[in-house]
């Protein structure tokens, strides 16, 4: 009997401490390091929702990109290890991968932060970075607490975050691989690196 009880204790400790991986499929994980963390480039598709429920399933959450050493960094896997390592280019021509990752970062034209969920009691956790929107939109975005960012922007003009992309209340934030201009005129308004604001309902790859 005192077995029997300590299997039942042991079993109910465990279960909540385990997560489920099945979001996506193990071959399509890639991890790769910073400063000793360990990040995981997720290569299947998926809204900004269903990639951060699946960060969340994982254990850890959409990445965070607080400093312009780790936006390096992530470019840097992106576009220069993971294809020399895996043979994965992200950087072709294939217009379908629309070239852009999703982060952690979501929000509204009135502000920006980072988002998470508290294990225990399922709360929203919110980081805010940043308010208001770039010269697409109403022009009057300013770092909060001197956070980083790193929005779209050219020739010392922030273009973006620009004004709510999909139809829900807030956006999904991306970290673009490729080149974006103003139509007419050619003016870059995005380019490798820098962040932009996307439908959340898109389908990219993400980082965890």
């Amino acid at each position: 009997m005192k077995n029997l009880i300590l299997l039942i204790l042991t079993t109910i400790f465990i279960i909540p401490n385990s997560y489920s991986q099945d979001c996506v499929e193990e071959k399509n994980v890639y991890e790769f390091n910073y400063r000793g963390r360990v990040l995981e480039f997720i290569y299947e598709m998926k809204t900004w929702e269903e990639a951060f429920e699946c960060a969340l399933d994982r254990g850890g959450h959409l990445v965070y990109v607080n400093t312009e050493e780790e936006n390096s960094r992530l470019i840097e896997y992106l576009t220069i290890e993971l294809n020399d390592v895996k043979g994965i280019d992200l950087v072709d021509d294939d217009v379908s991968t629309k070239q852009n990752i999703w982060i952690g970062g979501a929000g509204s034209k009135t502000v920006w932060y980072w988002k998470n969920r508290d294990k225990d009691s399922g709360l929203p956790i919110e980081l805010f970075f940043y308010k208001g929107t770039g010269k697409l939109g109403a022009n009057d975005g300013v770092k909060l607490q001197s956070r980083y960012s790193n929005w779209g922007g050219s020739n010392g003009e922030l273009y973006y975050p620009k004004g709510l992309q999909g139809d829900g209340p807030v956006d999904g934030i991306a970290i673009t691989l490729d080149t974006y201009y103003t139509q007419p005129g050619n003016i870059i308004i995005a380019s490798e690196g820098q962040w932009i604001n996307l439908d959340p309902m898109e389908k990219h790859y993400f980082i965890v």
